[in-house]
């Protein structure tokens, strides 16, 4: 079978906002980006145009990745520095028009973007999020009204907590 997802857009989005050290553009989208651990690395990811006005209409998707092999098994912490994705109407938890979207079980393998763990609109920051294993997605969709954006703050860590690994200077 094959699966697609596609959006037309009449504006280009400059890839600037993408931090070159740690994240890479995913050719052939709009501005979706992966970011590979490096061993309990450590980095930052923006909304586009981050801190000025984003563009209406465009989805990003933040694919953030820890190690995960015998020997590594990593967790993603995100921590949102800045937030501004305007909500439509008075409504509260009401995120029709932009927001953020976070997953964190690997809903993206089967493209399940319905099924989100987290979303995140308005102006307040959103708590810390704790990935329980290696992966951990954003997906940003800008509405009819345009805000500053995001800020966020990733972080790999090794999660010992998980069963089978040890903790440092343990012995089996």
């Amino acid at each position: 079978g094959f699966f697609g997802l596609y959006d037309f857009s009449e504006e280009y989005v400059k890839l600037d906002f993408i931090q070159n050290s740690d994240a890479e553009h995913i050719r052939g989208t709009e501005c979706d980006q992966k970011i590979l651990s490096k061993k309990e690395s450590s980095g930052q990811v923006f909304s586009p145009n981050y801190p000025f006005p984003y563009q209406s209409f465009i989805v990003c998707r933040y694919f953030i990745y820890g190690m995960q092999d015998s020997q590594n098994l990593e967790r993603v912490v995100l921590t949102f520095d800045k937030f501004d994705i305007p909500m439509l109407g008075k409504q509260k938890n009401k995120c029709k028009d932009g927001y953020v979207k976070v997953y964190i079980q690997g809903q993206e393998e089967e493209h399940k973007y319905d099924k989100h763990d987290f979303m995140f609109c308005g102006q307040t920051t959103p708590q810390t999020i704790n990935s329980p294993g290696p992966r951990l997605v954003l997906l940003f969709k800008a509405g009819s009204k345009p805000g500053s954006g995001f800020k966020a703050q990733y972080r790999f860590e090794t999660e010992y907590q998980i069963p089978g690994t040890p903790k440092p200077g343990s012995c089996h």
